[in-house]
């Protein structure tokens, strides 16, 4: 079984921290997870977090429509997201 077809999750909501967030390391690790999950063929909905800091009400409005139309499975924080890479969901559930 290939590992594209044994993933039951595909659509991925994922923030993306800024550029320069500590030094560097956080957009670095985002970039790592992100083509993990591409290459997996996951479909990745990127959410910049620069948008609520502060709150950019505009750009968070549609923002809102694309996470409605795009319906994701899962969110995750993907720079700090070796937490959710490294859980496994109850017997039964997980691919």
């Amino acid at each position: 079984m290939s590992p594209k077809s044994s993933i039951p999750i595909r659509r991925i909501l994922v923030s993306v921290p800024p550029r320069d967030w500590f030094h560097g390391i956080c957009y670095r690790l985002f970039e790592i997870y992100r083509q993990a999950l591409v290459d997996l063929g996951c479909s990745l909905l990127e959410i910049p977090i620069e948008i609520f800091t502060p709150p950019d009400a505009a750009r968070i409005g549609i923002l809102l429509d694309d996470i409605r139309a795009f319906s994701p499975q899962l969110a995750i924080g993907l720079h700090n997201g070796t937490t959710a890479l490294h859980c496994r969901l109850p017997a039964g559930r997980d691919g």
